[in-house]
């Protein structure tokens, strides 16, 4: 079902987080409390430490960087650094032209990335030297399924997260994290860091051993400090910053958003410790792609095997009624209908959903019906969507992450369900710098250009990832769309156009500028010009 509500995982349902932090408790006996809870009730129990808040870490002159390398920086494919780029003392800075972009400076072996370089390393040696309070050592432990306060933690040797790690601010914008890696930090492909009442990427540090390495798809939050390497693979993203003092930095089709830190964040979402409480989510999305306002929901859902799966409508705080969300006897979703609604299931991460007419975004926690014309914010989370394909029941399933998008469908025979590419904002779009030229099709990553300086028309604006089996989905950007078939494909909007880039399959490509539509298959790129 939907939550308004983003409790703590780990806490039951009317604890309050505050009660619980304040609790010394050994982790293994806080193991064992946590098995008795679920056995008792059938709430889900996690871990959450004591609340001892760690030192601050300041990367100084390190900060504008999303990414700093020591022997080189590698990337394949069309990552993303949203902050500088640098490098020293080496001077191999490799794959950062076309369809790479970064927003920032770079700098390759000169004074500024050799100070950033020793700030690196004081703020590693800050956030290695830090006190670890009693119940906070998590050696052995995977990361995967906890909920952990403000503090120190450490791991003696390595560290692991398969799954999602949530780590909760208590409502303190400056609440810092600081994890204390021995070895290794490696995490599984899917997995994600999320942040919840406050806490800020800038005030989560990752102090690693040796080296670490990004799983394919993970959503990861905070800064790395890796003594020696850092690998982020495939459609891995980061809020926060990739580091290496003595290694090499290697990216594959990611992003990383290094964040603007030293003023108040401003969360996607708190939530109360308790029940009840109140969330909110950045507002409503329009179809020119911007998006403003900011909304709160209050009140409870619940769900039984008989009843709607929004409960007795008080998701959004004030009563609500959609036909399309009753449940089966057995507690399942109803099946998607054509032209109505479709299915709902978050795979990983934090997903949230605007309902038509709701004006703000509500969590989605378990599989549930939802109409169309919904609001889907993937950006921090995977979700797996199923929709019917003919009125006799069939259905197609893709999984969708990276961005936010309105789901569509038209009450037809033999549907397509369309996802149209929503958020961002084209203020920052200039009319000059235009680089890739209309109509290119490429193969093996490689794109005709203009000029070999990024200029700021080439902005990322938004982005959506599509996995699917059969074919029955369109993504719809500002300049192009896609049918795909069997495919892994990037729909991506940029200052200048729609860039759309297939991994598996083919895709149907319709542009405006073009008469008639093109297939383009695995390893090939289109790239749609926005009309003047």
């Amino acid at each position: 079902m939907f939550s308004s509500v983003r409790a703590p995982r780990g806490l039951k349902t009317g604890a309050s987080v505050a009660a619980m932090s304040r609790m010394f408790i050994p982790l293994r006996l806080a193991h064992g409390l946590c098995a008795g809870i679920l056995l008792a009730s059938g709430f889900a129990c996690a871990v959450v430490p004591a609340v001892a808040n760690a030192s601050t870490v300041n990367l100084a002159s390190a900060s504008p960087f999303a990414v700093l390398g020591a022997s080189t920086v590698t990337n394949t494919g069309p990552s993303v650094l949203n902050g500088d780029l640098g490098l020293a003392p080496g001077t191999s800075i490799v794959g950062f032209g076309l369809p790479a972009i970064v927003n920032g400076a770079t700098d390759a072996a000169d004074a500024v990335a050799g100070t950033a370089q020793n700030d690196l390393t004081t703020a590693y040696d800050v956030a290695a030297g830090q006190p670890i309070p009693l119940g906070n050592d998590l050696t052995g432990q995977g990361l995967g399924g906890l909920t952990l306060t403000p503090g120190a933690y450490m791991f003696s040797s390595s560290a692991q997260l398969t799954g999602q790690l949530t780590l909760n601010g208590l409502g303190d914008p400056n609440a810092q994290f600081v994890f204390e890696i021995g070895s290794t930090l490696t995490t599984a492909s899917a997995s994600s860091v999320w942040l919840i009442n406050g806490a800020s990427p800038c005030n989560v540090y990752w102090q690693i051993g040796s080296s670490a390495t990004l799983g394919t798809a993970t959503a990861f939050q905070g800064n790395l400090l890796a003594h020696t390497s850092i690998t982020i693979n495939t459609a891995a993203t980061v809020q926060g910053r990739a580091l290496a003092r003595i290694g090499a930095v290697t990216l594959d089709d990611n992003v990383l958003d290094a964040p603007v830190c030293g003023t108040t964040p401003s969360p996607p979402s708190t939530g109360s410790s308790s029940g009840t409480g109140s969330s909110s989510g950045t507002g409503s999305s329009s179809g020119t792609g911007s998006s403003s306002g900011t909304g709160s929901s209050s009140g409870t859902g619940s769900s039984s095997g008989t009843g709607s799966s929004l409960g007795t409508g008080s998701l959004l705080g004030t009563a609500s009624s959609l036909g399309t969300t009753s449940t089966t006897g057995t507690g399942a979703p109803a099946a998607p209908v054509v032209g109505a609604s479709v299915t709902l299931r978050p795979a990983a991460g934090d997903v949230q959903v605007e309902l038509p007419g709701a004006h703000e975004f509500v969590a989605l926690q378990t599989a549930s019906s939802i109409p169309v014309g919904t609001v889907i914010d993937a950006t921090h989370g995977k979700v797996l969507l199923t929709s019917a394909v003919n009125r006799a029941g069939g259905t197609k399933a893709g999984m969708f992450t990276g961005g936010r998008f309105v789901v569509g469908q038209a009450k037809v025979a033999l549907p397509l369900t369309k996802l149209r590419l929503v958020g961002g904002s084209y203020a920052a779009c200039t009319r000059t710098g235009s680089l890739i030229q209309a109509g290119t099709v490429t193969r093996n990553d490689l794109i005709v250009a203009r000029s070999a300086t990024v200029g700021p028309s080439h902005k990322v604006v938004r982005q959506l990832w599509g996995q699917d089996n059969g074919g029955k989905f369109v993504t719809i950007g500002r300049s192009a769309s896609a049918a795909v078939r069997g495919t892994i494909w990037l729909t991506q909007d940029r200052c200048d156009g729609t860039l759309i880039r297939v991994f598996r399959g083919r895709v149907v490509v319709h542009a405006a500028s073009r008469r008639h539509d093109l297939l383009i298959s695995a390893g090939q790129s289109y790239f749609a010009r926005a009309r003047r």
